[in-house]
């Protein structure tokens, strides 16, 4: 009888943990630059060939791979898209919105600040970067979702 508790227990664990695996994917930016990647570079979201793996949590928040508890922040407008601990006082700075752009493209607008969204600026030698600016102000600002083909 134990026995089958315990198998009962195991099982419900399995499937709850199994319903929980969320999809890897690559954010690229759309306008002609479609080699870029979301990557990061120390704790700034950057754009590079490569790209890193990220995951779109079930609360709207966009975790970088294999990083638990770090998520993308918006710093507000102008700033630089952060990888940051979660903050319980101000999540929603971590958490986003995914409107359609034209083209079946999407926005990656913030929650705390909603008429801001990522936005791809050239930095000349330094390369490309995320930043916050206001919708329609920043020119690259359409991204897609493609599902990661790495780990």
């Amino acid at each position: 009888m134990k026995f089958n508790l315990l198998l009962l227990l195991l099982t419900t664990i399995t499937a709850v943990a199994l319903s929980q695996i969320l999809t890897k994917i690559q954010l690229s930016l759309i306008s002609g630059h479609n080699d870029l990647f979301w990557a990061v570079n120390e704790t700034n979201v950057v754009l590079n060939q490569q790209g890193d793996n990220w995951i779109i949590t079930e609360d709207s928040r966009i975790l970088l791979n294999g990083i638990i508890g770090k998520y993308v922040q918006c710093n507000g407008n102008g700033t630089k898209l952060t990888i940051e601990s979660y903050d319980e006082n101000d999540g929603d700075a971590q958490r986003w919105e995914f409107p359609l752009a034209p083209g079946f493209y999407e926005y990656i607008c913030s929650k705390k600040y909603p008429d801001i969204c990522a936005t791809a600026a050239f930095e000349g030698i330094r390369g490309w970067s995320v930043i916050a600016l206001p919708i329609g102000k920043g020119g690259k600002q359409w991204w897609s979702r493609s599902k990661s083909q790495g780990n």
